[in-house]
């Protein structure tokens, strides 16, 4: 009886430890990713210039993305480490090619690269097809590098908050003038190419793109103005090139 005990306490305890050690490598890994973005990124812009001088700061968080163990992390953990997963990544391919003028100019930057990301190579198209699809708001929060991207948040992305921070940072990316480009005269909007690249994901059921934009933008477009792509800006969103 003893011994059976002595067993049912040695797993208990084996399982707690398991459990403490996974918690606390997330954790760790989230609030170091929110120590980064906090000192590297100014106004969604990124500091390449210091993190490449600094490179250990990014090579830590690159090495715990390889290895991070998911297996008993919940779903908003999960939604929250490929996002920063997929940001961070992309920092680390500029800083490696620094001082490239856009992430064009990087052969592969996208869909060829592959990444040890929670010990599965990934490309940062699969982690975004394959590991975060289904949420279209999510366009607006993983940064390709460029400045026509929406700005980078200077956060970590946290699971007890997450659905708050990317509903900001919509909201954010919509209200922009710079980025939904209303034209009240000619009563056309300028929008990004994002929503033409991944039109599926805006326009189900029937949907409009300016009835997306509608659902999180504070002063409301009218549904009768017509949409058109403005061109992408591909130069690096870096501080330097502000």
């Amino acid at each position: 009886m003893k011994k059976l005990v002595s067993l049912v306490l040695i797993g208990y305890l084996s399982l707690s430890i398991s459990h403490i050690g996974y918690g606390q490598g997330l954790n760790s890994f989230f609030n170091e990713a929110n120590d980064f973005y906090q000192t590297y990124v100014q106004n969604g812009h990124v500091n390449y210039a210091q993190i490449k001088s600094k490179s250990n700061d990014i090579e830590s968080l690159y090495r715990q993305i390889n290895g991070m163990n998911l297996n008993n992390a919940g779903k908003v953990t999960v939604k929250a480490f490929y996002i920063n997963a997929y940001n961070l990544i992309v920092i680390r391919q500029v800083v490696q090619n620094y001082s490239v003028k856009s992430v064009k100019d990087i052969e592969g930057f996208f869909n060829q690269q592959k990444h040890l990301v929670a010990g599965q190579k990934l490309s940062l198209d699969e982690i975004e097809k394959q590991k975060l699809s289904g949420d279209a708001r999510l366009h607006f929060v993983l940064v390709c590098g460029a400045k026509g991207c929406p700005p980078l948040l200077n956060e970590a992305y946290f699971p007890f908050k997450l659905e708050r921070q990317i509903d900001q940072q919509v909201k954010e990316a919509l209200d922009n003038p710079a980025y939904i480009q209303v034209n009240n005269d000619t009563k056309k909007v300028g929008i990004s190419k994002i929503f033409e690249w991944y039109s599926g994901d805006f326009t189900q059921n029937g949907q409009t793109y300016i009835l997306y934009i509608n659902k999180y933008r504070s002063r409301k477009i009218p549904t009768g103005y017509q949409a058109i792509f403005y061109e992408y800006d591909w130069n690096l969103n870096d501080t330097r090139a502000k």
